[in-house]
């Protein structure tokens, strides 16, 4: 834990620059005021635009936010390397209707589509975000130490399971909201488990358990491409505006979370630069987001 600490501040220490940082942070909450006032959202319905509000961002600061802030200089790695990353985060959104499709194709009683959909929709993630990282892996496995991060080599558990500790209470309180418990736990009961079609503690351990393919392609992305393949291009100016990037990827959700996923995209980011593995990220995000999932059921049932 104190390795981890000291790395973190050295590398504020490092590459904390006023203007890089204020305009970043600056754009972000221009962001979050487009977004969380509606105005976006509202301009898209009004104008009849078939891209979603999040996705829209996306593309803005990933753009805007690595060529304007972090680079500084248009250059041809700039481009390819942002032209890929915004391919990737289309093929993510445009690929999850075809995933609820195919759960339809196979014919299951429609009771179960529910439940089937909802477990099914968690491999979607690894698909859409993993296998196109092939593609990059392929020019630059020579420079890279594993793929983008996928080791275990130097991983030691210890210290994101005190970090999880100390998030429970935090965790709890934040889950008494009713924004919270409006998104969270992300699988409820359906009528499969009202007919009797599946076992009540299986279809929510079945939810949970795949739960963690979501958090594997999206630390693949993020931290794996975006901060471990980023920094081969940019070095470690990659990993503000990744954590930018994260921070609107949560757009959405309740406003406090995407406000914390920017700082927990950061520090993730710092982590990953500095061991080159994206495992630990993954037992964070997965830890975290059990414990969101424990701290709704616990208000529902209670």
């Amino acid at each position: 834990m104190k390795k981890i600490i000291k790395n973190i501040l050295e590398f504020i220490k490092d590459d904390f620059g006023w203007s890089r940082y204020i305009s970043s942070i600056g754009m972000l909450i221009f962001m979050f005021y487009l977004y969380y006032t509606k105005i976006i959202n509202n301009y898209l319905i009004n104008n009849s635009i078939n891209f979603s509000h999040y996705y829209l961002a996306q593309l803005v600061v990933i753009f805007a936010v690595f060529y304007l802030i972090s680079i500084q200089k248009l250059k041809l790695n700039l481009l390819i390397f942002t032209t890929f990353s915004v391919l990737i985060l289309y093929l993510n959104y445009s690929t999850k209707s075809s995933f609820n499709y195919f759960v339809d194709l196979i014919s299951l009683d429609p009771k179960l589509n529910i439940w089937a959909k909802k477990v099914f929709i968690n491999f979607q993630k690894p698909v859409a975000l993993v296998l196109p990282l092939l593609i990059p892996y392929f020019f630059h496995k020579k420079r890279l130490n594993s793929f983008y991060g996928f080791t275990t080599k130097g991983f030691d558990y210890k210290p994101y399971l005190i970090m999880l500790l100390f998030m429970v209470p935090l965790i709890f309180a934040a889950a008494y909201g009713d924004s919270f418990q409006r998104m969270y736990p992300r699988y409820k009961p359906s009528i499969a488990e009202d007919y009797g079609l599946i076992n009540h503690y299986v279809s929510v351990i079945s939810f949970e358990a795949s739960y963690v393919l979501r958090f594997v392609g999206v630390e693949a992305f993020f931290r794996g491409f975006l901060v471990i393949g980023g920094f081969l291009l940019f070095g470690k100016r990659a990993i503000l505006p990744a954590a930018c990037i994260y921070s609107i990827w949560h757009f959405g959700k309740p406003m406090g979370e995407a406000v914390g996923a920017f700082f927990g995209a950061y520090v993730l980011g710092i982590i990953a630069y500095k061991s080159k593995s994206i495992f630990g990220g993954i037992a964070i995000h997965y830890g975290v987001a059990l414990l969101m999932e424990l701290s709704a059921w616990y208000w529902i049932l209670n």
